[in-house]
């Protein structure tokens, strides 16, 4: 699958065959999801429209959990540090025209837009459109404000409070 030519990207593969790479990986990914497969593993089946089995995604989030968010911040910041030194954009690193700003016009459009979309909105407004107060999923449970999932969270963790302070209350006696 490679040329063994020297890459052009700096990269495993030439650009070439990184395409070519991508392409059968895309394919190997598309005939074991319609086959039911896991395209991860490739050995357990998937349940319903899932993507991946729930071994992979419990694999991941354990993997995930590993990772220290506190160091990708760092980088984040080391990167806004080094663009703002450069006279970039903060967000996205394209080349700014003036010292007026540490952001390009689109990114600051866009974190405009985003801000006035949510901009005074709270969670008030979504039992009157029919919406979970939590998440604003449409899928209520009847006679409620919660949809399903964030309804079962609020039931167990409610559990676990009432488990909790009755632990507390015969360690009074």
């Amino acid at each position: 699958m490679s040329c063994h030519k020297p890459s052009d990207t700096g990269k495993q593969y030439c650009s070439e065959c990184a395409e070519k790479h991508r392409k059968w990986n895309a394919e190997q990914r598309q005939f074991y999801i319609l086959k039911g497969i896991c395209p991860v593993c490739r050995t357990n089946n998937l349940i319903g429209d899932e993507k991946t089995c729930a071994e992979c995604r419990a694999a991941k989030a354990v993997r995930d959990k590993k990772r220290n968010p506190q160091r990708l911040y760092i980088n984040k910041a080391e990167r806004r540090r080094m663009f703002k030194a450069q006279k970039r954009c903060t967000i996205c690193g394209t080349l700014l025209p003036d010292d007026k700003y540490t952001t390009c016009d689109l990114c600051r459009e866009k974190r405009r837009s985003d801000y006035a979309l949510y901009k005074g909105q709270d969670r008030s407004h979504r039992a009157s459109k029919q919406q979970c107060y939590i998440c604003g999923s449409y899928d209520l449970v009847d006679g409620k404000n919660l949809c399903k999932l964030c309804y079962k969270r609020i039931i167990k963790n409610t559990e676990k409070m009432w488990d909790a302070r009755r632990k507390d209350n015969h360690k009074d006696e």
